[in-house]
């Protein structure tokens, strides 16, 4: 069961009094609502399916790679360009996240020939002249990690960070469960909804302020969370990522000598990591950010070391092969893959041409 953000419209009802209960937790509060009871709004709802799939299942045919001939589009018209090359991993990362949630209508692929790149790009639009590069109002974005969680921010459809519910709204998305009570408070009519006026007197001691109060409840009586801002993934997605560099570089360097011996301690935390949490196949239970930038080299890899040394990453691993299992049938991921012959080719000439 994976965790996933969906869209929904839900028609909001009359102001009443909702009263959440969780064994022994208790909390009311009257929640606001749009004083017209026809108004619609799209509300991001966490909920769970068996497979993760992609907004859009229909496949994409990927325009032609721009080379030195090729004129640049019109350049800072408006419209959010995406600038890639399918064969390279830090770009599939942004390209799998930009399909995860929807967006082939709003952000436009453009892909570059690397081999032999036109001269406007690096002199009209994006000085480092590398891939990935995101053209979005009127600013260029570079890096693929930082692009993925551009996108993940900016952009509406599902979340890839644990940080739900959230709510679309006059063109922006609101995350945060706090940050989102604070908001349909202060932007909606009705009344109050966390009115300042319970108080708990609890263990010698009184506290107040209705937020003040829910966390306190929530911290020091037993029961299901509250608001389930899980930090401990959160924490354990930003360790994740921080490692990232360092197993990429020792599953390279192991191509020049024994992978099964030299690599096989990264295939095994991500075999461990897989473990961390039982909610979902994917790394924090549910398809996030860390699975948008470690999935582009897990494939990779296994591709080459299947191929060159005939060692398989998923043998003796269940967890990974769950998880490769069910990335295959992510349509945001699937159509991102790379070409396992030209990948071959060129890992062969890169990683282990004679010195």
């Amino acid at each position: 069961m994976t965790a996933l953000v969906t869209k929904a419209l839900i028609k909001l009802p009359p102001p009443q009094l909702y009263r959440y209960r969780y064994e022994c937790k208790t909390i009311s509060w009257h929640l606001k609502v749009p004083e017209a009871a026809s108004d619609y709004y799209r509300l991001n709802l966490s909920t769970r399916s068996h497979s993760l799939m992609a907004a859009s299942a229909v496949e994409e045919v990927l325009p032609p790679h721009l080379t030195s001939t090729s004129e640049p589009p019109p350049l800072f018209d408006g419209t959010t360009r995406l600038y890639i090359n399918d064969q390279c991993p830090f770009a599939q990362r942004t390209w799998i996240t930009r399909n995860y949630k929807g967006l082939q209508d709003e952000i436009k692929l453009v892909p570059i020939d690397l081999q032999d790149r036109p001269a406007w790009y690096k002199e009209k639009l994006y000085p480092e002249n590398k891939v990935p590069a995101l053209e979005h109002n009127g600013k260029v974005i570079g890096e693929s990690l930082d692009l993925v969680k551009y996108i993940d921010t900016n952009f509406k459809g599902p979340a890839l960070s644990s940080d739900v519910p959230a709510l679309e709204h006059n063109g922006k998305v609101i995350g945060e469960s706090l940050d989102l009570i604070k908001y349909i408070d202060a932007n909606f009519k009705g009344p109050a909804l966390l009115p300042d006026v319970p108080a708990l007197e609890h263990n010698g001691k009184v506290i107040g302020e209705s937020l003040d109060l829910i966390k306190y409840i929530d911290s020091n009586f037993e029961g299901p969370a509250l608001l389930p801002d899980d930090p401990t993934k959160q924490q354990f997605a930003e360790e994740m990522i921080a490692y990232l560099d360092t197993f990429m570089k020792n599953v390279l360097t192991s191509f020049k000598g024994d992978p099964v011996k030299e690599a096989g301690g990264e295939f095994d935390y991500l075999e461990t990591s897989l473990q961390k949490f039982d909610d979902g196949p994917f790394f924090i239970g549910q398809f996030s950010q860390v699975d948008a930038a470690y999935v582009p080299f897990i494939e990779r890899f296994q591709i080459f070391l299947q191929e060159v040394f005939n060692y398989e990453i998923t043998s003796g691993r269940p967890k990974l092969a769950a998880y490769l299992e069910e990335l295959n049938k992510t349509d945001a991921y699937k159509q991102t893959k790379c070409d396992p012959k030209f990948l071959v080719q060129l890992y062969k000439t890169r990683f282990m041409a004679s010195s």
